[in-house]
């Protein structure tokens, strides 16, 4: 008889994962051989790989599935889900995260789509001047009334003459060369 227990190699029971080794015990009632417990085998698993994990198939065979657990992104909206499963991904899915709302998946990667930044960057700045606009045209409306009426101070027709200029730089700023990235905003007057 082999004095050295020999090594078991234990896995899940329902997955099959490798869960770690031990050694047999000896048989009481035979001391030439040696006892396996139950979701065990003495086969030695195949090493295991960087992404990947050895799982015993059908208590038979040991074979390395893929180990993707763990958060995965779709790739249709870039957004996360827990998974649970040894194997291959599911369909759409990716292990990379989506890096900005202007990526696109594209074959197996996550690609910067330009024109879809370029959209969001020209609705963001159309709704930033459209505010400011709206600010300026609150400041001149009074002070217009009082021009139209004639009433106006020296200071007011001045801070009047100011506002409008600026609401006319706000309307300038498309035209910018370097619109939409980068914008160089008015300054409002004080």
């Amino acid at each position: 008889m082999t004095t050295t227990a020999p090594v078991v190699y234990h896995y899940h029971g329902l997955t099959g994962e490798l869960l770690g080794t031990g050694f047999a015990d000896p048989d009481p009632v035979n001391p030439d051989k040696w006892l396996v417990p139950g979701l065990a085998t003495l086969a030695e698993p195949p090493a295991s790989e960087v992404g990947a994990v050895a799982c015993r198939i059908e208590h038979t065979r040991w074979e390395l599935l893929e180990d993707n657990r763990g958060t995965i992104y779709s790739t249709d909206s870039g957004q996360p889900r827990e998974h649970a499963e040894l194997g291959p991904l599911p369909e759409g899915f990716t292990t990379q995260p989506r890096p900005s709302l202007h990526h696109v998946w594209q074959g197996n990667a996550w690609v910067f789509d330009e024109e879809s930044a370029r959209t969001a960057f020209i609705s963001a700045a159309v709704l930033e001047r459209n505010r400011l606009q709206a600010e300026a045209t609150a400041r001149i409306a009074p002070l217009q009334d009082a021009a139209d009426l004639e009433d106006a101070t020296e200071a007011e027709r001045v801070e009047l003459d100011a506002w409008k200029r600026y609401r006319i730089a706000l309307n300038r700023v498309p035209l910018q060369d370097s619109y939409p990235k980068a914008i160089d905003w008015p300054t409002p007057p004080n």
